[in-house]
């Protein structure tokens, strides 16, 4: 990917603090804040992700149709085949 250049005005305290933590782990400041906005990007696209899951979720659960154990039976009944072994394990004739 071609990286391209910004410009930014942050405070000379800030740019200090940056120069530390950039000179500890062996990087340029502009490294340095590289990855720190890609490890932001990358966190905020994690969180979209996941809002986007539970809204799907939510959207599939408001969907769903709560029965009572008899109706859900008789459709069941209706539907699914049962053996003789299963009907006898279930107790159902």
């Amino acid at each position: 990917m071609a990286k391209e250049s910004i410009s930014i005005t942050i405070d000379g305290r800030l740019k200090e603090m940056l120069s530390v933590y950039a000179k500890n782990e062996n990087r340029t400041i502009s490294n340095l804040l590289e990855v720190i906005l890609s490890e932001y990007i990358q966190k905020k696209d994690e969180e979209l992700e996941l809002k986007q899951s539970f809204l799907r979720a939510r959207s599939f659960a408001s969907k769903l149709v709560i029965k009572d154990y008899i109706t859900t039976e008789k459709e069941l009944d209706k539907n699914v085949f049962l053996s003789q072994d299963d009907k006898k394990f279930l107790n159902r004739k």
